[in-house]
Parts: structure tokens; C-alpha cells; sequence
């Protein structure tokens, strides 16, 4: 999607082979074993990271402006949502969605969804649901 949406600007970054070559170097820097990044803190927050516009769904929403699925974020999307649920976190302040899951079908993802966001996006709010919906489906 970032390819697609900056490829105007004509920056080898945002090529195949750009984007071939970042992800070498940042593979390298993930098993580096002076970072030490732990997964409990890269963890940490998860009600944040699966708010509308931060690392999930943020990134689902760019991968649809550009017309492609978000087939495999969908899939971290979903397995943040379970994790959130199994642990009984509580939403919004007095929002308790202990009973929300699992969830069934669509209708059930998009009331969790709002539940977390407190706002309906302006676009791709369906094709979120629908998404994340596929993806809970192939959860353990």
C-alpha cells in the first residue's frame, strides 16, 4: 500500500526492491540481541494499538485507500481483539465487554469495534468489520 500511495514521489524506498531491502535490514535489527525488546512491552497498551487510527487499524485503512485487502493485518487486528477480550479488559471506562466475545458475526465485530473506538469511522467501516470478521474465524 505504501509502494502504491507514494510511488509519485519517485523515492527507491517506495519500490519492490526498496522495500525488499528495508525489510532485510529490519529483520537484522529484530533478532539483534542488545535491543532486547521484550515481548511484554512491545504488548503493552492494547486497547491503544487496536484504536481506530493507530497500528492495526490505522494501517488497514491505508492498505484500503489504495484498494488492497488488509487480509494479513486483519489477522493481528483479530488476534489483538482476542487477547483483549480473554483478558477482560474494560472499554471506554464503564464499558465492561466481558461477554463479548467470542464474537459470532459481523454485527458483533462492529459493536465491539465502536465499543473500543467510542466513534464509527468515516469510511472502510464495514470493510474493517468484514475483514476482522474472516480473520477471527481463523483464530484457535
Amino acid at each position: 500500500a505504501l509502494i502504491k500511495k507514494y510511488a509519485y514521489l519517485n523515492d527507491n524506498l517506495f519500490t519492490n526492491k526498496g522495500f525488499e531491502n528495508y525489510v532485510d535490514d529490519l529483520l537484522q535489527r529484530i533478532v539483534n540481541p542488545y535491543l532486547q525488546d521484550s515481548v511484554e512491552r512491545a504488548s503493552r497498551d492494547p486497547l491503544r494499538k487496536l484504536g481506530l487510527t493507530d497500528r492495526l487499524f490505522g494501517t488497514m485503512q491505508l492498505v484500503l485507500d489504495q484498494h488492497i485487502e488488509p487480509t494479513n493485518i486483519a489477522l493481528g487486528a483479530a488476534a489483538g481483539l482476542a487477547y483483549v477480550m480473554r483478558h477482560r479488559y474494560i472499554c471506554n471506562g464503564s464499558n465492561d465487554l466481558r461477554n463479548s466475545w467470542p464474537v459470532t458475526n459481523k454485527e458483533d465485530v462492529a459493536n465491539l469495534l465502536l465499543s473500543i473506538w467510542n466513534k464509527k469511522p468515516d469510511k472502510h467501516f464495514d470493510q474493517l468489520c468484514h475483514q476482522v470478521y474472516l480473520a477471527i474465524k481463523l483464530l484457535p
